[in-house]
């Protein structure tokens, strides 16, 4: 920025160095804000999930918390809930609400066999679903990105890779408040 900003007073163009600094200056201002955004969406949809679900034991249902399904676990969702895990429809049919997690607008007709995922609205009945992966690595759960890709130590700088390092500790100290995380 600053060679651009140089030769362009240099040849005599004020005007135009001054635009263009001004254009850096607002991508910085755009590239403080986006990562902040990002990590406001990604906790948001983590809130989706319910806290608690209905458990199948034996011959009666108790409530649970959600955290604790595990893989194959019988759950029972009534209408106007949401589904606690990414889940197969084993008994039952019912319209599903996706729009929270994949923002199409009208509810879906889904019968026994097919996926739903956590966070989503089951709408018309009783559902009877079979989790198809345990409670910490559902579809709304944040993703945790590779550690490899992670900086080891966030307190020491790197000039060439500022914002980026930024960036990915203040996600990953997001992510790591998550139950599950």
């Amino acid at each position: 920025m600053s060679i651009v900003a140089i030769g362009a007073v240099i040849i005599g163009a004020t005007e135009e160095a001054a635009i263009v600094v001004l254009l850096f200056l607002i991508d910085e201002l755009l590239e403080g804000i986006a990562p902040s955004q990002a990590c406001a969406s990604i906790t948001g949809l983590a809130d989706l999930m319910p806290k608690t679900a209905f458990l199948l034991n034996d011959d009666s249902t108790s409530e649970v918390p959600a955290a604790s399904l595990t893989l194959g676990a019988i759950i029972m969702v009534h209408p106007g809930e949401r589904i606690p895990t990414d889940s197969l429809i084993i008994a039952d049919s019912s319209a599903i609400d996706e729009l929270p997690v994949t923002g199409k607008s009208m509810p879906r007709a889904r019968q026994p066999g097919d996926a739903v995922f956590a966070g989503t609205i089951n709408t018309d009945a009783v559902l009877w679903l079979s989790s198809s992966k345990p409670s910490v690595s559902n579809m709304c759960r944040p993703p945790m990105p590779p550690s490899s890709c992670l900086p080891k130590d966030c307190s020491q700088p790197d000039p060439g890779r500022a914002f980026a390092r930024h960036w990915l500790c203040r996600c990953r100290a997001d992510v790591c408040r998550h139950p599950g995380g």
